[in-house]
């Protein structure tokens, strides 16, 4: 039989690199992401990674919502208020866009009611969507309208 040799000691790791002796400089990029917008968002709602809320007003969000990929709430302008069982598709804008104000030149809140539904590409800046209405893909719902229920 042959002799059993034992293997030898394991030498240190071929991929491990050497250390840098170049110093780190720490710049900071600047970030051109949108400002957060302060949210509250109930836990049965979702909300795709892809959608984005921005602004400086509060944006509530009700339970049993959901905002699709690459949905846009926007409460630059004023707050934005998102009810039960909401629908938001995608690349759908909700909230007024700076420099279109309702009626006054200034418009407090965007209120969609409950199991309102905003289909692909719309964008909502009323004051208040009723219950139950459907704005169809690419529909443009202006700043100051108040639309109805079931529309």
């Amino acid at each position: 039989m042959a002799d059993v040799q034992p293997l030898p000691a394991a030498s240190p790791s071929p991929t491990k690199r050497p250390t840098s002796a170049r110093p780190t400089t720490t710049t900071k990029r600047p970030s051109s992401a949108l400002p957060r917008a302060p949210c509250t968002i109930h836990p049965t709602a979702v909300v795709a990674n892809h959608a984005v809320l921005t602004g400086k007003h509060m944006i509530s969000i009700a339970e049993n919502a959901i905002l699709q990929p690459y949905a846009k709430v926007d409460s630059t302008v004023c707050a934005v208020e998102i009810g039960r069982g909401v629908l938001v598709g995608e690349k759908a804008v909700i909230g007024v866009i700076a420099g279109g104000g309702g009626e006054g030149g200034r418009q407090e809140k965007v209120i969609l009611e409950r199991n309102v539904l905003v289909e692909n590409g719309a964008v909502v800046q009323a004051v208040r969507v009723g219950e139950g209405t459907v704005v169809q893909s690419d529909a443009r719902v202006g700043a100051g309208v108040v639309v109805g229920r079931v529309c």
